[in-house]
C-alpha cells in the first residue's frame, strides 16, 4: 500500500508526513510506503488545490488540513480489515474449487 503526502514542503506538510509515519509505526505496517510529492504539476494532477493533502491508495482522504494520527489510523485499519476479508474469500473460493 502506498500513502502519498502532497505538499510544498511547508511545516504543515511536514507534520502530515510525520503523522502518517507515526501511524505506520504504531500499527506496525511494514508493507506501507510513504511518497512525499512536492511537484506542483503532480499535485494538480490529483485535483488537489490546497495542501497538505493525503492520498491513500487512489483516494484523497484530506486536502487543506492536517489529518491526525487517529484519523489516519482509522483509514488504514479499515483498509487492512478489508484486505484481510478479501484474502479470506479468495482462499475460500480456491478451497471450494478444489473440492467440487
Amino acid at each position: 500500500m502506498i500513502i502519498k503526502v502532497l505538499g510544498s514542503g511547508c511545516p504543515s506538510c511536514q507534520l502530515l508526513k510525520h503523522n502518517a509515519e507515526e501511524t505506520i509505526k504504531q500499527l506496525e505496517l511494514h508493507d506501507v510506503e510513504i511518497d512525499y510529492i512536492t511537484d506542483v504539476n503532480e499535485i494538480v494532477d490529483y485535483g488537489v488545490m490546497s495542501s497538505p493533502a493525503l492520498v491513500i491508495g487512489d483516494d484523497i482522504k484530506t486536502a487543506g488540513r492536517i489529518a491526525s494520527i487517529d484519523e489516519i489510523k482509522g483509514w488504514l485499519q479499515y483498509l487492512v480489515k478489508r484486505e484481510c476479508i478479501c484474502q479470506l474469500f479468495r482462499r475460500l473460493l480456491r478451497f471450494f474449487r478444489l473440492r467440487f
